[in-house]
């Protein structure tokens, strides 16, 4: 769902669906009204005047049920406002139709879809004026009959709105649960298991990302391309265990020797890529030599020896794409093969 469509009242419910809701209610009270008008005549509390308030309550119900249903950008507090005039209407055409009146079973209705669609604070409102509705008849008749009658629509409204609200607030949680369980997913479809840093994918998303803010801000970038030397033969020797601590060992020590804002992924195979924003090929250099002497200093290979990396470095031409930039780094990294840790520069011509 798109977080913009979402209300802040339920915790992510679709506004549009919750607009729908409203919008139904308002049609559904005012064909209501106009349905049992005959059977409970507006007259009890004003006399024939009553006809009008009845029908203005019909028409304004009608109306905001066209408004709420046409709106493109919908708010949440339209969706409360609408559910409390509705409650606050039929409690108006209690008073004026007398105990009897039909519309007055609507008072639930409201207050169970307030319970479904408002979080239990604003949904209080609308329930609280819909008890105060079914409760008008107590203004015509207080016999223990029509006491009775209120207290078993006040306990039905009640407990179906209590059900309601635990109901929503679990879908509400597990919905929360479902969007966290695929944010993770996401991160992990872009980090390489065994290091930890980026893997393919996430590498070439980041690419197009950097390319793109250097395009706007004119700032320089520059790219990496590191790769083990004799890593083949250590794990043909030693095993793929020993192999597999190198490359950890690898992206520990990249991910210490590089700036907080350079990213760093996992290209493939024993292959490291870096992307380093705001710097030109000079600084670039100079932080992939920081990387060759951490390796040869901290790094040591199954037989003792240094880890040795040859390293390709390019920064973004104005006219290159990502792929490009990385294409030239990886160009220099091929060139310099064969002579152990060596910081090789791509031409910036090529």
């Amino acid at each position: 769902m798109d977080p913009a469509r979402s209300s802040p009242l339920s915790g992510g419910l679709d506004m549009r669906l919750a607009t729908r809701v409203a919008a139904c209610l308002a049609f559904a009270g005012a064909v209501v009204l106009v349905a049992f008008a005959p059977l409970t005549p507006p007259t009890r509390l004003i006399g024939d005047a009553g006809w009008a308030v009845l029908a203005g309550i019909a028409l304004l119900w009608a109306a905001g049920g066209i408004v709420t249903w046409r709106r493109e950008d919908p708010r949440d507090s339209e969706i409360l406002a609408v559910m409390c005039m509705g409650a606050a209407s039929i409690g108006l055409v209690g008073l004026l139709c007398g105990p009897y009146a039909g519309a007055l079973e609507l008072a639930t209705i409201i207050g169970i879809m307030a319970a479904i669609v408002l979080p239990p604070r604003r949904a209080a409102w609308p329930i609280g004026i819909a008890l105060v509705a079914l409760g008008v008849p107590l203004t015509h008749d207080v016999s223990g009959a029509a006491i009775a009658v209120f207290a078993g629509r006040a306990s039905l409204l009640t407990g179906l709105s209590a059900a309601a609200m635990a109901w929503t607030s679990r879908v509400v949680q597990l919905r929360a649960e479902l969007a966290d369980q695929r944010a993770q997913a996401d991160r992990l479809a872009r980090v390489d298991v065994l290091t930890g840093l980026g893997n393919r994918r996430a590498l070439d998303e980041a690419v197009q990302v950097e390319r793109e803010v250097t395009r706007r801000t004119r700032r320089p970038l520059s790219a990496l391309v590191l790769d083990l030397d004799d890593f083949k033969l250590i794990n043909d020797t030693a095993g793929h265990h020993e192999g597999d601590r190198l490359l950890q060992e690898v992206a520990s020590i990249l991910r210490a020797e590089l700036r907080r804002p350079d990213a760093c992924f996992r290209w493939g195979g024993d292959e490291f890529v870096a992307l380093l924003p705001d710097t030109g090929i000079v600084h670039a250099e100079r932080a992939a030599v920081r990387v060759v002497d951490a390796l040869r200093e901290h790094c040591r290979r199954p037989d003792g020896e240094p880890m040795a990396i040859t390293v390709g470095c390019a920064e973004l031409r104005s006219d290159e794409s990502g792929e490009e930039l990385l294409s030239r780094a990886d160009a220099a990294l091929f060139d310099a093969k064969g002579s152990r840790n060596r910081v090789a520069l791509a031409d910036p011509l090529a």
